[in-house]
Protein backbone atom coordinates (compact mmCIF):
# COMPACT_ATOMS: atom_id res chain seq x y z
CA UNK A 1 0.00 0.00 0.00
CA UNK A 2 1.12 3.45 -0.05
CA UNK A 3 1.31 4.17 3.51
CA UNK A 4 -0.87 6.60 5.94
CA UNK A 5 -1.52 9.88 4.38
CA UNK A 6 -2.85 13.12 6.18
CA UNK A 7 -5.96 14.43 6.04
CA UNK A 8 -7.79 17.95 7.79
CA UNK A 9 -7.51 16.39 11.69
CA UNK A 10 -7.26 12.99 9.92
CA UNK A 11 -11.31 12.96 8.35
CA UNK A 12 -11.36 10.19 5.50
CA UNK A 13 -13.30 9.53 2.75
CA UNK A 14 -13.11 6.09 2.58
CA UNK A 15 -14.19 2.57 3.01
CA UNK A 16 -13.87 -0.09 5.92
CA UNK A 17 -10.48 -2.17 5.00
CA UNK A 18 -12.99 -5.67 4.14
CA UNK A 19 -15.49 -3.38 1.83
CA UNK A 20 -15.44 -5.40 -1.59
CA UNK A 21 -14.42 -3.52 -4.87
CA UNK A 22 -15.40 -4.47 -8.27
CA UNK A 23 -12.34 -5.44 -10.02
CA UNK A 24 -12.14 -5.05 -14.74
CA UNK A 25 -12.82 -8.82 -15.04
CA UNK A 26 -15.89 -8.92 -12.75
CA UNK A 27 -14.39 -10.58 -9.84
CA UNK A 28 -14.58 -8.50 -6.54
CA UNK A 29 -11.14 -7.90 -3.78
CA UNK A 30 -11.12 -6.42 -0.71
CA UNK A 31 -10.07 -2.36 -0.80
CA UNK A 32 -7.16 -3.33 1.74
CA UNK A 33 -5.86 -5.87 -0.94
CA UNK A 34 -5.62 -3.43 -3.84
CA UNK A 35 -2.02 -2.64 -5.34
CA UNK A 36 -1.16 0.36 -7.61
CA UNK A 37 -1.65 -1.03 -10.88
CA UNK A 38 -4.52 -3.45 -10.35
CA UNK A 39 -7.86 -2.38 -12.85
CA UNK A 40 -10.90 -1.70 -11.31
CA UNK A 41 -14.22 -1.13 -13.31
CA UNK A 42 -15.90 2.27 -13.92
CA UNK A 43 -19.84 3.38 -14.18
CA UNK A 44 -19.58 2.23 -17.91
CA UNK A 45 -18.11 -0.94 -17.44
CA UNK A 46 -14.65 0.16 -18.37
CA UNK A 47 -11.79 0.01 -16.96
CA UNK A 48 -9.80 2.53 -14.50
CA UNK A 49 -6.22 1.96 -12.88
CA UNK A 50 -5.31 2.37 -9.42
CA UNK A 51 -2.47 4.89 -9.30
CA UNK A 52 -2.24 5.46 -5.30
CA UNK A 53 -3.85 3.79 -2.34
CA UNK A 54 -4.51 5.88 0.48
CA UNK A 55 -4.82 4.78 4.22
CA UNK A 56 -6.56 7.29 6.47
CA UNK A 57 -7.62 7.06 10.44
CA UNK A 58 -11.60 7.74 10.52
CA UNK A 59 -11.50 10.22 12.38
CA UNK A 60 -14.96 11.98 13.76
CA UNK A 61 -16.48 10.12 10.56
CA UNK A 62 -19.25 7.67 10.83
CA UNK A 63 -19.69 4.40 8.86
CA UNK A 64 -22.78 4.31 6.62
CA UNK A 65 -24.86 1.03 5.72
CA UNK A 66 -28.02 0.95 4.01
CA UNK A 67 -30.07 -0.79 1.26
CA UNK A 68 -29.31 -4.51 3.31
CA UNK A 69 -25.32 -3.79 3.02
CA UNK A 70 -23.95 -3.37 6.70
CA UNK A 71 -21.90 -0.16 7.27
CA UNK A 72 -18.60 0.12 4.85
CA UNK A 73 -18.61 3.95 3.68
CA UNK A 74 -17.81 6.77 5.76
CA UNK A 75 -19.52 10.05 6.14
CA UNK A 76 -17.44 12.02 3.36
CA UNK A 77 -17.24 9.88 0.48
CA UNK A 78 -18.90 10.68 -2.54
CA UNK A 79 -22.13 8.38 -3.76
CA UNK A 80 -23.64 8.67 -7.07
CA UNK A 81 -27.51 9.35 -7.09
CA UNK A 82 -29.95 10.12 -9.99
CA UNK A 83 -29.14 14.13 -9.00
CA UNK A 84 -25.39 14.07 -9.28
CA UNK A 85 -22.85 13.30 -6.66
CA UNK A 86 -23.71 13.26 -2.53
CA UNK A 87 -22.39 12.02 0.56
CA UNK A 88 -23.65 12.18 4.37
CA UNK A 89 -21.62 15.39 5.45
CA UNK A 90 -21.03 17.58 2.44
CA UNK A 91 -19.93 20.79 4.99
CA UNK A 92 -17.77 18.37 6.32
CA UNK A 93 -16.06 17.42 3.09
CA UNK A 94 -15.68 20.89 2.11
CA UNK A 95 -14.20 21.79 4.89
CA UNK A 96 -11.14 18.83 5.37
CA UNK A 97 -10.92 18.29 1.57
CA UNK A 98 -11.56 21.66 0.05
CA UNK A 99 -9.70 20.51 -3.49
CA UNK A 100 -11.68 16.99 -3.70
CA UNK A 101 -14.61 19.05 -3.35
CA UNK A 102 -14.52 21.18 -6.01
CA UNK A 103 -13.40 18.57 -8.10
CA UNK A 104 -15.88 16.26 -7.87
CA UNK A 105 -18.86 19.15 -7.48
CA UNK A 106 -17.79 20.39 -11.02
CA UNK A 107 -19.31 17.30 -11.90
CA UNK A 108 -22.50 18.41 -10.79
CA UNK A 109 -24.93 20.31 -12.60
CA UNK A 110 -25.26 23.22 -9.54
CA UNK A 111 -21.28 22.82 -8.36
CA UNK A 112 -22.76 21.87 -5.30
CA UNK A 113 -22.57 18.35 -3.63
CA UNK A 114 -25.66 18.29 -1.04
CA UNK A 115 -26.05 15.65 1.29
CA UNK A 116 -27.59 12.17 0.99
CA UNK A 117 -31.34 12.13 2.32
CA UNK A 118 -34.07 9.24 2.69
CA UNK A 119 -35.52 9.98 -0.85
CA UNK A 120 -32.50 10.12 -2.57
CA UNK A 121 -31.90 7.41 -5.14
CA UNK A 122 -28.57 5.59 -4.95
CA UNK A 123 -26.67 4.22 -8.05
CA UNK A 124 -25.93 0.61 -8.33
CA UNK A 125 -23.92 -1.61 -10.71
CA UNK A 126 -23.81 -5.24 -10.75
CA UNK A 127 -20.52 -5.97 -12.64
CA UNK A 128 -21.30 -5.01 -16.49
CA UNK A 129 -24.64 -4.69 -16.37
CA UNK A 130 -26.72 -0.83 -16.54
CA UNK A 131 -26.57 1.55 -13.54
CA UNK A 132 -29.55 1.21 -11.61
CA UNK A 133 -31.00 4.05 -9.25
CA UNK A 134 -32.46 2.81 -5.92
CA UNK A 135 -33.91 4.82 -2.82
CA UNK A 136 -31.91 4.99 -0.26
CA UNK A 137 -33.49 2.74 2.50
CA UNK A 138 -32.36 1.07 5.87
CA UNK A 139 -30.02 3.38 7.07
CA UNK A 140 -27.47 2.75 9.96
CA UNK A 141 -24.67 3.85 11.43
CA UNK A 142 -21.26 2.72 12.87
CA UNK A 143 -19.22 4.42 15.43
CA UNK A 144 -15.62 3.17 15.41
CA UNK A 145 -12.31 4.51 17.30
CA UNK A 146 -10.75 7.82 15.42
CA UNK A 147 -7.57 5.16 15.00
CA UNK A 148 -9.35 2.77 13.02
CA UNK A 149 -8.09 2.72 9.51
CA UNK A 150 -9.60 3.34 6.53
CA UNK A 151 -8.92 2.71 3.01
CA UNK A 152 -9.35 4.30 -0.48
CA UNK A 153 -8.42 4.42 -4.58
CA UNK A 154 -7.02 7.08 -6.82
CA UNK A 155 -7.50 6.55 -10.41
CA UNK A 156 -6.99 7.45 -14.06
CA UNK A 157 -10.05 7.55 -16.17
CA UNK A 158 -13.30 8.71 -15.20
CA UNK A 159 -12.36 8.24 -11.67
CA UNK A 160 -15.56 6.02 -10.69
CA UNK A 161 -15.35 3.06 -8.80
CA UNK A 162 -18.16 0.02 -8.05
CA UNK A 163 -17.64 -0.86 -3.77
CA UNK A 164 -19.73 -3.10 -2.75
CA UNK A 165 -21.99 -2.71 -5.96
CA UNK A 166 -22.53 1.24 -4.92
CA UNK A 167 -20.96 3.63 -7.95
CA UNK A 168 -18.39 6.16 -6.13
CA UNK A 169 -16.09 8.62 -7.27
CA UNK A 170 -12.28 8.45 -6.42
CA UNK A 171 -9.73 10.22 -3.66
CA UNK A 172 -7.86 13.22 -5.64
CA UNK A 173 -7.61 13.94 -9.47
CA UNK A 174 -5.70 10.44 -10.36
CA UNK A 175 -3.52 11.13 -13.02
CA UNK A 176 -1.28 8.26 -13.83
CA UNK A 177 1.10 11.60 -14.84
CA UNK A 178 1.22 12.56 -11.04
CA UNK A 179 4.87 14.97 -10.46
CA UNK A 180 3.39 16.28 -14.08
CA UNK A 181 -0.05 16.75 -12.81
CA UNK A 182 0.99 18.07 -9.24
CA UNK A 183 2.50 20.73 -11.45
CA UNK A 184 -0.21 21.75 -13.24
CA UNK A 185 -2.19 21.82 -10.41
CA UNK A 186 0.68 24.41 -9.18
CA UNK A 187 0.29 26.21 -12.52
CA UNK A 188 4.11 25.82 -13.47
CA UNK A 189 3.10 23.39 -16.34
CA UNK A 190 0.82 24.59 -19.31
CA UNK A 191 -2.57 22.51 -19.28
CA UNK A 192 -2.57 22.18 -23.18
CA UNK A 193 1.30 20.63 -23.51
CA UNK A 194 0.37 18.62 -20.22
CA UNK A 195 -2.78 17.26 -22.07
CA UNK A 196 -0.53 16.33 -25.59
CA UNK A 197 1.86 14.87 -23.91
CA UNK A 198 -0.07 13.02 -21.01
CA UNK A 199 -1.76 10.96 -24.12
CA UNK A 200 1.79 9.34 -25.02
CA UNK A 201 2.58 8.86 -21.05
CA UNK A 202 -0.92 6.46 -20.88
CA UNK A 203 -0.93 4.74 -24.28
CA UNK A 204 2.63 4.06 -24.76
CA UNK A 205 4.35 3.24 -21.38
CA UNK A 206 4.20 -0.58 -20.30
CA UNK A 207 2.62 -1.25 -16.79
CA UNK A 208 6.60 -2.40 -15.65
CA UNK A 209 7.49 1.45 -16.31
CA UNK A 210 4.06 2.61 -14.88
CA UNK A 211 4.42 1.04 -11.63
CA UNK A 212 7.93 1.55 -11.01
CA UNK A 213 6.96 5.51 -11.52
CA UNK A 214 4.14 5.73 -9.48
CA UNK A 215 6.40 3.65 -6.42
CA UNK A 216 8.03 6.72 -5.87
CA UNK A 217 6.68 9.50 -8.02
CA UNK A 218 3.00 9.55 -5.90
CA UNK A 219 4.74 9.86 -2.59
CA UNK A 220 7.05 12.83 -4.48
CA UNK A 221 4.02 14.34 -5.84
CA UNK A 222 2.88 14.80 -2.31
CA UNK A 223 5.87 16.60 -1.08
CA UNK A 224 5.76 18.85 -3.28
CA UNK A 225 2.48 20.21 -2.34
CA UNK A 226 4.19 21.51 0.94
CA UNK A 227 7.81 21.58 -0.34
CA UNK A 228 8.87 24.59 -2.53
CA UNK A 229 12.13 22.93 -2.79
CA UNK A 230 11.05 19.53 -4.20
CA UNK A 231 8.32 21.21 -6.90
CA UNK A 232 11.84 23.85 -7.93
CA UNK A 233 14.02 20.28 -8.41
CA UNK A 234 11.46 18.28 -10.47
CA UNK A 235 10.17 21.36 -12.61
CA UNK A 236 13.09 21.33 -15.25
CA UNK A 237 13.04 17.82 -15.66
CA UNK A 238 9.09 16.79 -15.88
CA UNK A 239 8.32 20.24 -18.32
CA UNK A 240 11.48 18.83 -20.36
CA UNK A 241 10.21 15.13 -20.43
CA UNK A 242 6.97 16.90 -22.00
CA UNK A 243 8.54 19.53 -24.05
CA UNK A 244 10.08 16.40 -25.78
CA UNK A 245 7.20 14.41 -25.85
CA UNK A 246 5.20 16.58 -27.32
CA UNK A 247 7.53 17.35 -30.03
CA UNK A 248 8.07 13.60 -31.03
CA UNK A 249 4.03 13.46 -31.28
CA UNK A 250 3.49 16.83 -33.37
CA UNK A 251 6.77 18.33 -34.19
CA UNK A 252 5.09 21.22 -36.58
CA UNK A 253 3.46 22.13 -33.55
CA UNK A 254 5.76 22.13 -31.13
CA UNK A 255 9.42 22.55 -33.36
CA UNK A 256 11.60 22.83 -29.96
CA UNK A 257 13.36 19.52 -28.53
CA UNK A 258 14.41 19.34 -24.78
CA UNK A 259 18.11 17.95 -24.18
CA UNK A 260 16.48 17.40 -20.13
CA UNK A 261 13.68 15.53 -21.83
CA UNK A 262 15.50 13.18 -23.91
CA UNK A 263 17.34 12.40 -21.08
CA UNK A 264 14.94 11.77 -18.65
CA UNK A 265 13.11 9.02 -21.25
CA UNK A 266 16.53 7.93 -21.82
CA UNK A 267 17.34 7.52 -18.24
CA UNK A 268 13.97 7.31 -16.37
CA UNK A 269 12.24 4.56 -18.23
CA UNK A 270 14.71 1.92 -17.36
CA UNK A 271 14.89 2.81 -14.47
CA UNK A 272 11.17 2.90 -13.69
CA UNK A 273 10.55 -0.53 -15.82
CA UNK A 274 13.93 -2.15 -13.62
CA UNK A 275 11.71 -1.13 -10.49
CA UNK A 276 8.72 -2.33 -11.80
CA UNK A 277 9.47 -5.59 -12.72
CA UNK A 278 11.24 -5.55 -9.23
CA UNK A 279 7.72 -5.39 -7.46
CA UNK A 280 6.09 -7.67 -9.82
CA UNK A 281 8.70 -10.19 -9.15
CA UNK A 282 8.32 -9.78 -5.59
CA UNK A 283 4.74 -9.77 -5.72
CA UNK A 284 4.73 -13.20 -7.69
CA UNK A 285 6.67 -14.69 -5.04
CA UNK A 286 4.72 -13.59 -2.13
CA UNK A 287 1.80 -15.04 -4.21
CA UNK A 288 4.13 -18.25 -4.61
CA UNK A 289 4.78 -18.02 -0.95
CA UNK A 290 1.23 -18.15 0.02
CA UNK A 291 0.16 -21.01 -1.98
CA UNK A 292 2.94 -23.60 -0.48
CA UNK A 293 1.66 -22.03 2.81
CA UNK A 294 -1.53 -23.02 2.22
Amino acid sequence: DEGSWGGAEDTAECFIPTAQVTMSDGSKKQIKDIDVGDKVMNINGGVNTVVATPIFNLGNNKIHGFNGKKPFVTSMHPILTKEGWKNFNPQAYKESWPEDYEKVASENADGVIHEITENDELAWKNNTDDVTYVPLKDSTVLHEDSNFKVYNLTLDGDHTFIVEGLVVHNKGEGGSWVICTELKNQGKLDAELYNVASVYFRNNLSQDILEGYWAWAISYAECMKHNKLATAWAKPWARGRAVEIAHRIDPSKYPKSSFLGKLTIWLGEPICSLIGKSIRLFKNKQLVNKRLDY
